[in-house]
């Protein structure tokens, strides 16, 4: 299972999270198209969780949520209008025009 964490995310991480803080990447059911990925800042790591670190910076995954994430990409997009983090996924199935919601992915059952 591969996810890129673009270096637009590690530039913005590096101005919000504290010491012992991480951001965790999830996903939960809602949305137009049944899904919606989650973002959140952590301090508690679990046992199935999945980590990308780049010096002191962590992304971290729950295992269970790898097959819905597959071959994306999170980045962090800013604007004039709004700043948020945004995961791409070329395999999910459907998707909300807003970008918020998606259906579950190909072959992920």
């Amino acid at each position: 299972m591969t996810i890129v964490v673009d270096d637009s995310v590690w530039v913005r991480l590096n101005g919000l999270l504290k010491k012992g803080e991480f951001l965790r990447v999830g996903i939960e059911s809602g949305g137009c198209y049944g899904f919606q990925y989650t973002f959140a800042v952590d301090t508690a790591r679990h046992v199935n969780d999945v980590v990308w670190n780049k010096g002191d910076l962590s992304v971290v995954v729950k295992e269970p949520f790898l097959p819905f994430l597959d071959g994306g990409t999170l980045y962090f997009e800013q604007d004039m209008m709004s700043s948020q983090f945004v995961f791409h996924n070329p395999s999910v199935t459907d998707g909300c025009g807003c970008g918020v919601s998606f259906a579950i992915p190909k072959g992920v059952s």
